[in-house]
């Protein structure tokens, strides 16, 4: 069995550190000191932004999304017409070429057209600057970019307005619940000691390691479907949070999906980080990766690695030698530096015994999930996290026991009832339950986040 960490149970429920500790405000770093490493991508997201509520209907939020201002269309077709070229997209309906913009055809020759008509899914250009267009100008399958305006050089005018607006992505967040009992007759003597005392007193620390696990899984996995919720015949309405592999898949907030069907090779995961690192825009760009053993085991025997990846250990930037089980690799390609931390999520083989065809290994430590945690700027100026935990309610986290008869006096506090101290119980029952209650999510803008994963 892991090393446990002493967490001072006694055979007193109420004078447990669990239950007291639990409404602390440092509630996620908390649960992952105690959980033993188990929430990786909790933690990593929860120390570099500070969680949040929201106070939306059900725990429904949405985010407005705004992208790079790119007017682009794919060439279906292209006709010349005198000097001039008509070229239709292969979205026909595609309507915002403005006349008067010069656009390039996006390849090494640099050809180049000034727009001077414009309808739904089509524009006529002529050719820009000197000379006329050739065969290979804007060809089928190649794409019209716009790059700068042109106008002329007296008595020019204005353009038509082009107006921008935000997309709104949809989120929510989730109930979840775990709960552990012991009754009075639970409480005999074995065998195997928990800090001192019986095995029964294990029993809140077990319920705290799989509520981790569950956190961290649905971080990564939960998915959202259509619209969040299900109408259940078990409770009702269940909602569902997005999760990171969703978020990276999403088409507007998403980043970098990458499936394979071989064991990535060192120009496959180059190409994977590099195309991540593109879509931030930086000379120099650092990447937290996390990663399954089998994943770094692969990586580390690149042989352009080899050599270069080095084992950070107490250096880590996520909280030095007071964190344990974050041992950062790091290793630098191209400008694009990429810490790689393990996570016990993706190295539980007991929860996920399903192994490669290819290799026999288990599949899915064969996972790169390269995280964003760093800020977006919005329009206003202000800087916006990537990645974000929200939560409804008063607290992210609430952790309550519930104490019952024939428990002894030592459970609580009393009250005066009838000139009587009494034990305070609130069942009837001689037993005593504790309940972890949660009303979160996670929030990813993952458009420089990436997920590789073998799928065979």
């Amino acid at each position: 069995m892991a090393t446990t960490v002493p967490n001072q149970i006694t055979l007193d429920f109420g004078a447990s550190l669990v239950a007291k500790g639990l409404n602390q405000p440092d509630i996620s770093s908390f649960v992952y000191d105690f959980s033993g490493g188990q929430n990786v991508v909790d933690y990593l997201i929860t120390t570099s932004a500070k969680s949040r509520r929201t106070e939306g209907n059900n725990g429904f939020y949405q985010t407005p999304v705004m992208g790079r201002s790119v007017v682009t269309g794919e060439i279906a077709t292209r006709a010349a017409v005198g000097a001039t070229l008509v070229l239709t997209f292969v979205n026909n309906v595609y309507d915002l070429f403005r006349e008067k913009m010069t656009v390039t055809d996006g390849t090494t020759s640099n050809a180049q057209g000034r727009v001077i008509a414009t309808a739904p899914g089509t524009i006529t250009i002529e050719p820009a600057a000197a000379g006329a267009f050739v065969a290979a100008d804007f060809a089928v399958g190649e794409f019209a970019s716009t790059v700068f305006q042109s106008a002329g050089d007296r008595g020019s005018e204005g353009m038509v307005s082009l107006y921008e607006a935000p997309v709104l992505v949809d989120n929510r967040t989730s109930v979840m619940r775990e709960s552990v009992e012991l009754f009075r007759r639970d409480m005999n003597q074995t065998y195997p000691q928990y800090n001192g005392g019986h095995w029964y007193l294990y029993q809140e620390k077990a319920a705290m390691l799989r509520y981790a696990r569950f956190l961290e899984y649905k971080a990564l996995w939960s998915r959202y479907g259509a619209t969040g919720t299900i109408n259940s015949t078990l409770e009702g309405q269940v909602s569902y949070s997005m999760g990171l592999k969703e978020a990276i898949q999403d088409p507007i907030r998403g980043g970098v999906y990458q499936g394979m069907v071989n064991v990535p090779t060192e120009q496959q995961f180059g190409d994977f980080i590099t195309e991540i690192a593109d879509q931030q825009g930086n000379t120099n760009t650092e990447l937290t990766c996390i990663v399954g053993r089998e994943m770094l085991r692969t990586i580390q025997q690149f042989p352009a690695i080899q050599n270069s990846i080095q084992f950070a250990g107490q250096q880590t930037t996520f909280g030095g030698s007071a964190v344990t089980g974050l041992d950062v690799n790091t290793y630098s390609i191209a400008g694009v530096t990429c810490n790689f931390i393990q996570a016990p999520a993706l190295n539980n083989t007991d929860q996920w015994p399903a192994t490669s065809g290819l290799t026999a290994r288990p599949l899915v430590q064969y996972t790169c999930i390269v995280i964003d945690l760093n800020n977006y700027s919005s329009v206003d100026g202000r800087e916006l996290p990537a990645s974000e935990k929200v939560y409804f309610g008063d607290r992210e986290m609430e952790y309550n026991l519930l104490p019952g008869v024939a428990m002894g006096g030592s459970l609580g506090d009393k009250v005066d009832l009838f000139n009587t101290s009494a034990p305070i119980a609130v069942t009837q029952r001689d037993g005593a339950r504790v309940e972890l209650y949660s009303d979160c999510g996670y929030n990813f803008m993952a458009n420089n986040m990436g997920w590789m994963e073998l799928l065979v």
